[in-house]
C-alpha cells in the first residue's frame, strides 16, 4: 500500500465524507438546531481526505453538531 499526497492544508474545517449529500446537485449537510431538529445547510467543499474527512470551505462553523445518520 502506498499513499500519494497531493495537497495538504492544516487548521480547517471538516466532517465526515458521509455527512455530505446531494439534493438538487447542490452539497448538503444535515445539523441538530437549538431545538434538536434536523436542518439542512448548503455547504461547498474542498480537499477530501484518505481518512474520511472532507474540507468544509462555506456553509458550517465550528461547533455546529452534524448528522451522519438517520434512522428510518
Amino acid at each position: 500500500n502506498i499513499e500519494i499526497s497531493t495537497d495538504k492544508k492544516e487548521n480547517v474545517l471538516s466532517v465526515p465524507t458521509r455527512a455530505v449529500l446531494t439534493a438538487d446537485g447542490k452539497k448538503i449537510v444535515r445539523t441538530l438546531n437549538a431545538d434538536n431538529q434536523l436542518t439542512e445547510i448548503e455547504v461547498k467543499t474542498g480537499l477530501r481526505g484518505s481518512d474520511g474527512q472532507i474540507e468544509i470551505l462555506e456553509g458550517l462553523t465550528e461547533n455546529q453538531t452534524v448528522v451522519t445518520y438517520v434512522k428510518q
